[in-house]
């Protein structure tokens, strides 16, 4: 993992030495978020158990911007304790250092991350297992790199590279690389397309089991202004996937091929904002495979006053293997329901509450499971200070 990150350190440090005679800012604010809730199904199973969780995380955020150059990084510590299920009292650590530096027609930026957190705080996106008290701790590294060809084209390189370490054998460390070329052309002020190609590798392993996985393929993408309240974006694609699973002296090579897409509407009004997003994508799972993922949501948010906001969220998730076109493979099916409500009761304080269903089908002969919860919570932000020179 550290040959991955050194690149992208002496970019950091290059950054902050070279010399420069542009006006300089350093600032540093915080954010502490602490929660109250009540989950009567917290393991999400037919019998489940109820508990009340409390949740306290912290945040250190701190950024040196010139005119070309911005440093930034946070710092997370949180804790979630359980009253009724002390095994699930875990804590999480997030630490995040980003980066950018632009030239006339270059732009640079990259991002380094470590977090530490309970794997079912992501179950849902995940494996589905609510279950587990295992920790998992994610190291990633992402590039990012814009030139300019013409006022109106534009190449850039994504790659990044991610890795997942377990602490309990029950799921699979696994390693996820990326890497996407692309070229984008506006055609007029409110239209933009792109075309790309990419190629990623996924590679898992645990005490019985190693999987590697390669896909590539191409995407289209554009963005529209319908008007200047009203977004809409869509990308098309289509990919290949080659897996290749060990069972002890067993191999096993399947190929899949399927489609990528994502389809968002965006309106903003002046009491209301409408997010509607549609995807389907390739996602890394704990379980050592590589999941294809259909999902659809909605929010809504609406002011009722200055100082109060009403929300709703709704989605619906598909998740499969990606490696077979198979249609016995393993399907998993989750929904969430949650209404809100956001009072800002002063400049640095917020009060919120929301009401939450959640639902998991595993198919076959399993049964649906959901879960209720109700939940306050309190953010403070400390707007912090600046230093300008």
């Amino acid at each position: 993992m550290f040959l991955h990150v050194k690149p992208l350190l002496c970019f950091f440090i290059m950054m902050t030495v070279i010399p420069t005679v542009h006006s300089a800012e350093w600032s540093m604010d915080a954010k502490i978020k602490q929660s109250t809730s009540y989950d009567d199904n917290v393991r999400m199973e037919e019998n489940g158990k109820g508990s009340l969780i409390y949740k306290l995380t912290p945040a250190l955020n701190f950024s040196h911007k010139t005119e070309i150059s911005e440093i930034s990084g946070s710092i997370n510590y949180g804790i979630q304790r359980y009253l009724s299920i002390s095994s699930f009292n875990q804590d999480s650590q997030k630490y995040q250092l980003k980066g950018n530096y632009k030239t006339e027609r270059s732009y640079w930026s990259g991002n380094v991350s470590l977090n530490m957190a309970p794997v079912r705080n992501t179950a849902e996106e995940d494996s589905g297992n609510f279950t587990s008290n295992a920790e998992k701790m994610t190291r990633s590294v992402a590039l990012f790199y814009a030139y300019q060809l013409t006022e109106l084209d534009r190449l850039t390189l994504l790659p990044s590279y991610s890795e997942n370490t377990y602490s309990k054998g029950d799921f699979s460390d696994n390693k996820n690389s990326n890497i996407s070329l692309a070229w984008s052309h506006e055609w007029t002020e409110r239209y933009s397309s792109s075309i790309s190609v990419f190629y990623s590798t996924f590679s898992s392993q645990n005490s019985t089991r190693a999987t590697l996985s390669n896909s590539y393929g191409i995407n289209y993408s554009s963005t529209y202004w319908w008007s200047e309240n009203l977004q809409l974006s869509s990308s098309l694609g289509v990919r290949m996937t080659a897996s290749e699973n060990r069972l002890a002296n067993f191999v096993d090579k399947t190929k899949g091929m399927g489609f990528l897409s994502n389809t968002a509407i965006n309106y903003k009004a002046e009491l209301y904002r409408v997010k509607l997003n549609v995807s389907r994508s390739l996602v890394p799972s704990s379980t050592g495979q590589l999941n294809e993922q259909n999902r659809v949501s909605l929010n809504l948010d609406y002011d009722l006053s200055e100082h109060l906001t009403a929300g709703f969220l709704v989605s619906y998730q598909v998740s499969k293997s990606a490696s077979s076109n198979s249609d016995q493979t393993s399907v998993r099916k989750n929904s969430v329901l949650q209404p809100s409500i956001n009072w800002k009761i002063a400049r640095d304080w917020r009060i919120s509450a929301n009401y939450r269903y959640r639902q998991q089908d595993r198919g076959s002969d399993s049964a649906v499971v959901a879960s209720n919860s109700v939940m306050v919570s309190i953010n403070y932000n400390w707007q912090g200070l600046s230093i300008a020179r």
